[in-house]
């Protein structure tokens, strides 16, 4: 064998190895959140995982809803945490019912990019940001709110997610009965997951670093798949099942207190899957509502739970 073809052998051997070691050698991140305990919306944990062979600096976290009033950074970890905050004009909607009253008032969860100014009430948007996480290492934080009234809601949200999952249950064990194909590849652990999570007040969107930008993926896959399947169930079937969706108890919105440019501001959560829910109004507030108006409704002096 000759020189060159040996070259050729061990360029091809080594060039691999050189590839896998400079791989190992940058950062490699990735980010997770979860519920702190017993589905409460008003809290979220995440993990900051590096593990690649270098330092991975400046990273950011992002939050997709709106950033509540009192929110507390808790770092679990001797990594410098930063919550950053920022103005951004997102769009308020009324909420239409069935019967064309309006009952509710609830934020995009996104920026509109079309939207004006002058049209828009900017609220405080936030990330979080990580200076930097070491090699084979986690950085973990923790977001609560520590304002009373959002407390009061998550408990609402909480005690109204508890007759949606009743109802939701009695849905598909119908289903079942009436017409058993349309759930047989439904898991219900997995959709209450998913609902459990989509409740939290803090929606983590995606991080960022000089590797690039990722999604953060909050729902696993089954909880995803079984989120889709059911919302398609539900549109397809509800009007068969009338004393679940429109014969029921009627439940207080849970409202928020939310941070926005110009000090605190209020704004109303809405439950899914045809959940009845009312919003007390003040002076001119229904006119204002219908002619779409943003508002920023009053905390309930009760909830349904208390």
């Amino acid at each position: 064998m000759d020189i060159i073809a040996i070259l050729g052998l061990v360029g091809a051997f080594l060039v691999p190895v050189l590839i896998m070691l400079y791989q190992e050698r940058k950062p490699k991140i990735s980010v997770s959140c979860r519920l702190v305990s017993s589905g409460d919306p008003s809290a979220i944990e995440c993990v900051v995982s590096n593990t690649g062979g270098r330092a991975a600096e400046d990273i950011r976290i992002g939050f997709s809803f709106v950033l509540l009033n009192e929110t507390a950074l808790l770092s679990l970890s001797d990594t410098s945490v930063n919550l950053v905050e920022t103005d951004i004009p997102i769009q308020f909607h009324n909420l239409k019912t069935s019967d064309g009253s309006f009952s509710l008032i609830f934020p995009s969860n996104l920026p509109d990019p079309n939207l004006k100014e002058s049209d828009a009430n900017h609220v405080r948007a936030f990330a979080i940001h990580v200076n930097s996480v070491p090699a084979k290492t986690n950085v973990e934080f923790r977001l609560i709110t520590k304002d009373k009234e959002n407390r009061r809601a998550a408990h609402q949200v909480m005690y109204i997610r508890d007759d949606i999952t009743r109802r939701m249950k009695i849905f598909v064990e119908r289903l079942q009965q009436d017409a058993p194909h349309v759930v047989r590849k439904l898991n219900f652990e997995d959709f209450i997951g998913a609902r459990i999570k989509l409740d939290c007040f803090y929606k983590p969107s995606y991080f960022s670093f000089s590797g690039g930008r990722e999604a953060i993926k909050f729902l696993s896959k089954d909880e995803s798949k079984a989120a889709d399947l059911m919302g398609s169930i539900f549109k397809a079937h509800k009007d068969n099942y009338p004393d679940l969706f429109k014969k029921q108890k009627e439940f207080i919105a849970p409202v928020i207190r939310v941070r926005t440019e110009n000090g605190v501001s209020t704004t109303a959560v809405t439950p899914p899957f045809g959940t009845t829910v009312s919003l007390f109004l003040e002076g001119d507030d229904y006119q204002k509502m219908i002619r779409g108006e943003q508002l920023s409704p009053p905390i309930p002096k009760k909830y349904n739970y208390e």
